[in-house]
């Protein structure tokens, strides 16, 4: 038990970890090492994934199968599924994907774990890349761990609804509603089925690679702090983040939060929801 305790105390809040700190905390017997998610797609996971890794996807976490972001509406039947998976709320758990040649999947897990509760989450920085550039090892194997024990204890100032979206852009006072899809999508120049393009009017924009480096490590230069407070994302101000389901968003949340910033949520319903909501306003300019 104090193996375990040293490790949550290590990673707790800890929003992103280095490879080499995953490295270490791995190499503690269980139930000490922590939980880790591999949240890029079957054929990544498939060619090499870190040891003990559990595979897990985004869109299995949704409220619906197509065109939506939203999670699902029943808490306690997805930290369910997630306690199937071996996610233990008395274990920390390290999401990692492919950062900057994946689309902020393991962004999107994270955040669904903080908002459902989960005490002790960190991002894996720069992903499985940094893993392997580190000397990680790497396993082909499917492993199967056992059955954790996670309920539902949603984190309310982590998620955003569209109420909310529409209430700081109808007051900017109350906050920053910020776009991080790419700039063809935020001019309406292109879309991913949803049947409306452009963004929401008063929204912000920062296409979401803009916060990483070219080896997929979150920023923390001086130049570009100055670059976010430029574009109104101030430490002071609420931040609404949403994209076109929730995960790149998601994946922004998490590198805010690891910058620093508290008063921020993610729009997980982002442009699919807006968009088919006939009632909200679009803006292409």
């Amino acid at each position: 038990m104090a193996g375990v305790l040293v490790v949550m105390q290590v990673l707790a809040g800890t929003w992103l970890v280095p490879a080499d700190s995953l490295q270490r905390a791995l190499a503690r017997p269980l139930p000490a090492a922590p939980v880790v998610l591999d949240a890029r797609d079957k054929t990544a996971f498939g060619r090499g994934h870190v040891p003990g890794a559990i595979r897990i996807d985004w869109k299995e976490y949704r409220n619906g199968r197509f065109r939506t972001g939203r999670l699902p509406d029943d808490n306690a039947a997805t930290t369910r599924r997630l306690a199937e998976l071996g996610v233990d709320s008395t274990r920390p758990v390290v999401v990692y994907g492919g950062a900057h040649r994946g689309w902020g999947e393991e962004g999107r897990i994270a955040w669904m774990l903080h908002y459902l509760g989960h005490p002790t989450v960190s991002v894996l920085d720069g992903g499985f890349e940094a893993w392997t550039n580190a000397g990680g090892q790497v396993e082909r194997e499917t492993r199967r761990s056992p059955r954790g024990h996670f309920a539902a204890r949603p984190r309310r100032d982590a998620r955003a609804s569209i109420d909310d979206v529409a209430s700081v852009l109808a007051d900017s006072s109350r906050g920053l509603v910020l776009d991080v899809r790419t700039r063809e999508e935020w001019e309406g120049q292109r879309k991913y089925w949803e049947p409306r393009t452009g963004h929401m009017p008063g929204a912000r924009h920062i296409t979401w690679t803009t916060f990483l480096n070219s080896d997929g490590r979150l920023r923390t230069d001086a130049a570009f702090r100055d670059s976010l407070v430029t574009s109104g994302v101030r430490l002071d101000r609420p931040i609404l983040l949403y994209c076109t389901g929730g995960v790149r968003s998601a994946e922004v949340f998490w590198m805010l939060r690891s910058l620093g910033y508290r008063d921020v949520r993610n729009y997980d319903g982002s442009w699919y929801e807006w968009a088919f909501d006939r009632t909200r306003p679009v803006s292409v300019k």
